[in-house]
Parts: structure tokens; C-alpha cells; sequence
């Protein structure tokens, strides 16, 4: 409510790439360009766990809904899957052809989407470490974003291309096709009705009707 720094975490030796925090707000995982995943105790900002695995940078990580596992993005071409009490790998999940650039859970399925620069989304189980689904853009496009519908019935990514691409989720299908931002869409929301984009290019946001694809 003051607005004041309460912690100051140190311990990479990169930039830090991403951020997010347990579903209760205990901890926080930091994703950084060292290729180290790093768990923190809030809010004094203790380093509790690091988990090596990525080969080179870690782009993005995120929680399962339940907490127990945490997924992260790589610049090696893989998804790791991390079990947060031990902080032992349970996966690798190889298949992209690129760099991952970010990953997402279903919001009420042990599912892990990722969105890779060869220009797919993936879907995975977490607890097999099989891969589902690919969703394809049949297109050359460097796919940089990544967001679940809140009722997991549809993904979205945003591309390099300025695009924002909906696919149902079960038939893989694309349902929508949004366009409006210039070139790379590097975030984005989705509330219970709307998606929320984001472009560093262009410096906009936009609010989409997933349902008419206008804006």
C-alpha cells in the first residue's frame, strides 16, 4: 500500500526473463536468461531452490493451478516440468523446433500449452510428459505469446507478424484471426469474455470480442 521496494532478490547472473508467483503468494519463481529457475519465500525474498536443467536461457515459467508444479520455456527448444517440493525435473518435453518463448496451464486440466518461434503451439500432459496437440498457423511466423480461455476451451498466441491467432483447443481448429497491431505482440489476457493484447512494436493494447474478432 506504500509503494515501497519490501524485497531485493539477488542470485541470477542474467537478465531475468520472467516472473510468477505461487497460487497463494508464498513464493515467487524467476526465469532468467542463465538458464536457472529460482524459487524465493516472500515476502523477504529468500532463495529457496534453483532448478537447472535448460541448456541455455529460460524465456518464461509459470505454476500449475495446484502449486505442485511449475513449468518453465527455453532457449533450448524444450519445456521442463519441475516438481516444486523436491525441485527434481519430471520432464523434458522436446517436439518444438525452436525457442520456446512461453508457456501456459489450463486453467482446471493437467495441461501445459508453449508457444515456440517455429511458429506452433503445443499442448502437453504433465503427468504422462505426452504431447497432445499441434496447432498450426500455416504460416512463417515467430509465435511470441501465449493465454488459455478462461474456460480452457480455446487457446491464443500472438506472432511476430502482428497477428493474433484463436484455436479451439480440442479440434486444433484456428477460429479467429485478429488483426490490428503493427508486428510483435509480446502479451497477452484473457478475462472471462475478452482478450487483452499487447505490442512493444507499436506500443498499443488492444481489447478483442474473441467471439466477433473485433475490437
Amino acid at each position: 500500500q506504500t509503494g515501497k521496494v519490501i524485497a531485493i532478490s539477488q542470485g541470477h547472473t542474467n537478465a531475468i526473463e520472467a516472473v510468477a508467483w505461487w497460487p497463494d503468494g508464498t513464493e515467487l519463481a524467476s526465469a532468467s536468461d542463465d538458464g536457472i529457475i529460482r524459487i524465493w519465500a516472500m515476502p523477504d525474498g529468500i532463495p529457496i531452490a534453483q532448478l537447472q536443467g535448460h541448456h541455455s536461457g529460460a524465456n518464461a515459467v509459470a505454476w500449475s493451478p495446484d502449486g505442485t508444479m511449475i513449468a518453465s520455456a527455453g532457449w533450448d527448444n524444450t519445456v521442463r516440468v519441475w516438481m516444486r517440493n523436491s525441485g527434481k525435473q519430471r520432464f523434458m518435453l522436446t517436439g518444438h523446433e525452436g525457442r520456446v518463448w512461453m508457456v501456459a496451464w489450463h486453467p482446471s486440466q493437467p495441461i501445459i500449452a508453449s508457444v515456440s518461434r517455429d511458429g506452433t503451439v503445443r499442448t502437453w500432459d504433465a503427468y504422462s510428459g505426452q504431447g497432445l496437440q499441434i496447432y498450426e498457423t500455416h504460416a512463417y511466423v515467430d509465435l511470441e505469446s501465449l493465454a488459455w480461455s478462461a474456460d480452457g476451451t480455446q487457446i491464443a498466441a500472438g506472432g511476430d507478424d502482428g497477428l493474433v491467432r484463436v484455436w479451439d483447443a480440442a479440434s486444433a481448429e484456428i477460429v479467429q484471426v485478429m488483426e490490428g497491431h503493427g508486428r510483435h505482440i509480446w502479451g497477452l489476457a484473457w478475462s472471462s469474455t475478452d482478450l487483452i493484447s499487447g505490442s512493444y512494436y507499436d506500443g498499443s493494447m488492444r481489447v478483442w470480442d474473441t467471439t466477433t474478432g473485433e475490437q
